[in-house]
């Protein structure tokens, strides 16, 4: 029980206030349906989530480096 409601223990809210709680979180959205959080930040650009995708991206090899990679192989095997 514990492991699992502990958010609400710290928070010492019990079940009888918890229509409350969500009564007044609708009544919230309600007042403002888009409210931005505080501490969201500026929003990124398309130019910047290009980069970051490039990052993780690796570059295709051509076939000659492929099979140059193979022979590499080979010849460290046979050694």
């Amino acid at each position: 029980y514990k492991s699992q409601f502990q958010g609400y223990i710290d928070d010492d809210i019990e079940a009888d206030g918890l229509e409350e709680l969500y009564q007044d979180a609708h009544k919230q959205i309600r007042e403002d349906p888009f409210k931005k959080e505080e501490g969201a930040g500026e929003k990124k650009s398309k130019d910047f989530w290009k980069e970051e995708s490039k990052k993780y991206r690796d570059n295709k090899l051509t076939k000659a480096e492929r099979e140059a990679k193979v022979q590499e192989k080979i010849k460290a095997l046979s050694a």
